[in-house]
C-alpha cells in the first residue's frame, strides 16, 4: 500500500499563502507536477514577486516539469526518494530545468516534514 497520508489538494492549496514550496523557487518560474495514481492530478506553480499562483493544468511552457507517481511525489517531498535514484530507477521524469527539482527537493526535505 501506497503512502497516502499526505492530501495533496490541500499541499498544493497551501502554496499561494507562503508554504515552503513556493519560498523555495525563484521569482518568473512556472513548474509543473504531473501526478499519476490515486488523487493525482496535474498543478502548476507560477511563482511571482506580485504573488504565487497554483493553477490545476499544465503550464505552457513550464521552466520545468515533474512526471511521476503520487507515491513517489510523497516520498520525494518526505525525503524518503533521492532525486538522482529516483531518475536512475525511471520513477521521476523532469522536463526543463533539473536543477529546480533538486533544489526543491534539498529545501523541502529540511524544512518540516509534509
Amino acid at each position: 500500500m501506497g503512502d497516502v497520508s499526505l492530501d495533496l489538494e490541500a499541499f498544493f492549496a497551501e502554496v499561494p499563502s507562503g508554504s515552503l514550496l513556493s519560498r523555495s523557487l525563484p521569482d518568473g518560474v512556472a513548474v509543473t507536477f504531473d501526478l499519476s495514481g490515486e488523487d493525482g492530478g496535474v498543478w502548476t506553480v507560477h511563482r511571482a514577486a506580485e504573488g504565487d499562483l497554483v493553477t490545476r493544468a499544465p503550464a505552457a511552457p513550464a521552466d520545468c516539469a515533474l512526471r511521476c507517481s503520487t507515491d513517489d511525489f510523497r516520498a520525494l517531498l518526505r525525503g524518503r526518494l533521492e532525486p538522482r535514484r529516483g531518475f536512475l530507477e525511471g520513477r521521476l521524469d523532469v522536463v526543463g530545468d533539473v536543477g529546480l527539482v533538486l533544489r526543491l527537493h534539498r529545501l523541502l526535505a529540511r524544512g518540516k516534514s509534509p
